[in-house]
């Protein structure tokens, strides 16, 4: 049988109960002030046995992230495909369409200049489609940014600047164009409604298929450390 859940209460004026379990397995819940810790216990009870195993796989996944490092012999993802990684003299990675080449400078080193690899791949790639579905479908983006966001993989703000992260690179060209038509047609409809979503398919009707494909990539992120400062 299962402990009674350690957890850390925050009340506020909000109107329903929420949990969070944090990367280092710390579990928050957030309540309403008026409503009485025994019903929030009772609702944690129910959820005891989700809680514990959600609980364990963020705690492995961070476990995973915290040994990530890049190997010659191991592969690497570039638009949907594994690549070799292999060793090369200098300072900087390299790609040559049929491996990824490492400095060899030591792990945090030699992802440190995959990182600044990946970047410039990604700005070129992912420039070119969102200039191209612009031209197709008269979309007027003003900048278009790479940046390292871990949760999201494109944004759109209100001065109609794009984000994405380098780290779509990694996905099969179909769902990067999938990430691309959602942020272009936010120029259009900033927001998520039926017109919005009308575009979006009428551009990508495979969409909710990229989806599941970029879910899928996103799980096997979590298990891999690419953070810059590392």
């Amino acid at each position: 049988m299962n402990q009674p859940v350690t957890y850390e209460l925050k009340r506020s004026h909000r109107k329903t109960l929420s949990l969070k379990i944090c990367q280092d397995g710390r579990i928050e819940v957030h309540a309403p002030f008026y409503l009485p810790e025994k019903n929030i216990q009772a609702w944690i009870t129910e959820k005891t046995d989700w809680i514990y195993q959600k609980q364990e796989e963020i705690l492995n996944a961070a476990k995973a992230r915290a040994s990530f490092t890049v190997l010659p012999g191991m592969t690497l993802l570039y638009l949907g495909r594994e690549y070799p990684v292999r060793l090369q003299e200098g300072e900087k990675a390299g790609f040559d369409g049929d491996a990824f080449w490492i400095p060899g400078k030591g792990p945090e080193s030699d992802k440190s200049a995959l990182i600044t690899l990946y970047r410039q791949m990604a700005d070129q790639y992912i420039r070119s489609r969102v200039l191209w579905y612009a031209e197709q479908f008269d979309f007027h983006p003003q900048k278009i940014r790479i940046h390292t966001a871990e949760t999201r993989w494109g944004s759109c703000s209100h001065q109609g600047n794009l984000n994405f992260s380098w780290k779509l690179i990694m996905a099969p060209p179909d769902a990067v164009d999938a990430v691309v038509v959602h942020e272009l047609c936010h120029l259009h409809e900033f927001n998520h409604s039926a017109l919005f979503w009308k575009e979006v398919y009428r551009i990508c009707p495979n969409y909710s298929a990229q989806k599941k494909v970029l879910a899928h990539l996103h799980k096997r992120l979590t298990h891999e450390n690419w953070r810059k400062e590392l």
